[in-house]
């Protein structure tokens, strides 16, 4: 066993917060590129026509605020359906650590995204 003094625990320094990688990016069929980041408790995605020189302005993909990871694997993604769709997932953290709900939001070509869904439909924690 090996047993640390409380005030030996107390000088330890606090451990830092992990970085935040929170973006993703990916090309649509018609070879625009796309990039999701957290803003806040929002997602939003960004567009961009000149492979990244120039960006749009950010379109809110969530649009009632709720927690959002940013971390690691946790950040929120991108992909596009065979029907031209853009789908971005997120994770919403739950208290429990390294457990939280899998989101998606759908945005037809042209059209704003349709309020998020828990895409599981077990509710228990995942871990």
């Amino acid at each position: 066993l090996c047993a640390i003094s409380l005030p030996a625990l107390a000088q330890m320094p606090a451990k830092k917060p992990r970085p935040e990688l929170g973006t993703s990016a990916a090309f649509s069929p018609d070879g625009r590129l796309h990039a999701v980041a957290r803003q806040g408790e929002h997602v939003v995605l960004y567009r961009s026509d000149d492979d990244g020189a120039t960006w749009s302005a950010p379109a809110i993909v969530n649009a009632r605020p709720e927690p959002i990871s940013a971390d690691g694997e946790n950040r929120p993604k991108i992909a596009f359906a065979a029907d031209g769709a853009t789908l971005v997932t997120w994770t919403r953290p739950l208290d429990k650590p390294f457990s939280g709900e899998v989101r998606l939001a759908r945005a037809d070509a042209g059209a704003a995204f349709s309020p998020p869904l828990t895409v599981h439909r077990d509710r228990a924690e995942i871990t």
